[in-house]
């Protein structure tokens, strides 16, 4: 059985570092009671698998009489001590303009390979996944991968198994970008998650696949995803613009 490789992050990286906030991650730092205001877009695109890029050839801002035009993360702190002990966990909060939210729990891992990276812990229905889906490595390079199997439970408190076998996902440091759109300093990022490998009622699922962009001192300043079609184009296509930090 291969040991369970936890990063823990403590808030005495403060002590320390203190530019680097909680997380000790220059791009992702995640401060409790820190907020990003984001506009959203609907889009449609393509994905290439080499680069994991998801290209936007077509987007559409959402209107003001769709709840969902603009949305606001916050984020705090928690624990999943069942789990992981007394490491932190980075609560994402997600909110709406009527004050509808959601969220999930992002932490520190170590893949088998020795990439430490920080990436999503517990999900919006609670389930927890270990190891954690990555979404941005600490030591960034281009081109550098992670894959992951995934085994899920239902929640922090319990360990009956979510999905009756692993959730196959892989991630890859997609490119350092001096600048991109309004930001500058950079790091973009792809995941894909192999939700095809499940069905419900013998309907196959379709992968999810996403594209982030981390600014040094702020954080996800731009995310991007869709569920893929055979063709490699995009449905469903959602992206997250920062316009205020």
């Amino acid at each position: 059985m291969s040991k369970i490789k936890f990063l823990l992050i403590y808030s005495i990286v403060l002590v320390y570092i203190p530019a680097y906030a909680q997380t000790g991650h220059p791009y992702y730092p995640m401060n409790a009671g820190q907020r990003i205001k984001y506009q959203l877009y609907s889009f449609r695109g393509y994905w290439d698998e080499p680069s994991m890029k998801i290209t936007i050839t077509a987007r559409a801002p959402y209107v003001p009489s769709n709840p969902y035009y603009m949305q606001t993360i916050s984020y705090s702190l928690d624990m999943c001590p069942l789990y992981f002990g007394n490491g932190f966990l980075y609560v994402v909060t997600y909110t709406d303009p009527h004050g509808v939210s959601g969220s999930l729990k992002d932490g520190g891992w170590i893949d088998p390979k020795g990439i430490s990276y920080i990436g999503e812990a517990v999900n919006e229905k609670g389930v927890v996944m270990r190891p954690f889906i990555a979404k941005l490595a600490f030591n960034p390079s281009q081109g550098q991968e992670v894959r992951g199997s995934s085994v899920t439970n239902l929640n922090c408190n319990s360990q009956q198994l979510y999905l009756s076998k692993p959730f196959n996902w892989v991630y890859r440091t997609i490119e350092y970008n001096k600048v991109w759109g309004r930001y500058t300093d950079t790091w973009r990022t792809g995941l894909r998650e192999f939700n095809s490998e499940f069905n419900s009622n013998n309907v196959k699922y379709k992968d999810r696949v996403y594209n982030y962009v981390f600014q040094r001192g702020v954080g996800m300043v731009n995310f991007w995803y869709g569920d893929l079609e055979d063709n490699q184009s995009i449905l469903n296509g959602v992206e997250y613009y920062a316009i205020e930090y």
